[in-house]
């Protein structure tokens, strides 16, 4: 599934069935267009559940990313814009998968703030729908023991088709937040850029059966 980028004016309601629940992904959009600065930040807003922290988070984080960009092309308008037609620019966009009571939202943050190319950060949330609330990594297991090791060896088992791609052969750890669950259930574990491989290669996913 692609990212999803739209533009100000395109709001979009899609349903999601999880259990008995109806739940539906609205989108919304913060756009900003100066001289010096561009920014197109689409991020999702769900509903049919009581729990809106959900909504207020992420609102609030797209918010706050799109200002410091605006704020930091205004600072430094006189000192860039005017040597080298530069500018700064700031987009989001997101992607989501429903599996049962399972809604993974996978949020995208570009920024480009001048040198040879942008950066751009991967963030998931995990939600159980009927709950309502968020899901850990090893909520996601019977075998609390174990999970670890279990995605540690799928990680080491792929990585070690192709050692010459990354910085290690061997990975000890990952960030348990960054995960989700694709639209076939299986669990991907991701690593940001630069994490565990060079900037050219992009975000790193593993994928895996979710037992």
């Amino acid at each position: 599934m692609n990212f999803i980028l739209v533009n100000c004016l395109m709001i979009f309601n899609l349903t999601l069935f999880a259990s008995n629940n109806v739940v539906s992904i609205e989108n919304k959009n913060i756009s900003v267009q100066q001289e010096w600065v561009k920014i197109d930040a689409n991020y999702p807003q769900i509903n049919g559940m009581t729990n809106t922290n959900f909504n207020e988070d992420i609102k609030n984080k797209v918010s706050v990313f799109a200002k410091d960009i605006e704020k930091q092309a205004k600072d430094n308008y006189n000192t860039f814009w005017k040597i080298g037609d530069f500018h700064y620019e700031g987009m989001v966009s997101y992607k989501y998968n429903i599996n049962g009571t399972i809604l993974s939202i996978i949020m995208e943050y570009y920024s480009y703030l001048g040198g040879a190319h942008g950066v751009t950060l991967r963030e998931s949330i995990n939600i159980d729908t009927k709950k309502g609330s968020e899901i850990q990594l090893k909520d996601l297991f019977k075998d609390k023991e174990n999970y670890k090791q279990y995605i540690l060896k799928n990680i080491n088992d792929e990585i070690s088709k192709k050692p010459e791609n990354y910085f290690s052969s061997k990975l000890d750890t990952f960030n348990e937040a960054n995960f989700y669950v694709d639209e076939n259930g299986n669990l991907v574990i991701y690593f940001n850029q630069y994490e565990i491989a060079p900037y050219v290669a992009g975000v790193q996913e593993f994928k895996m059966p979710l037992n």
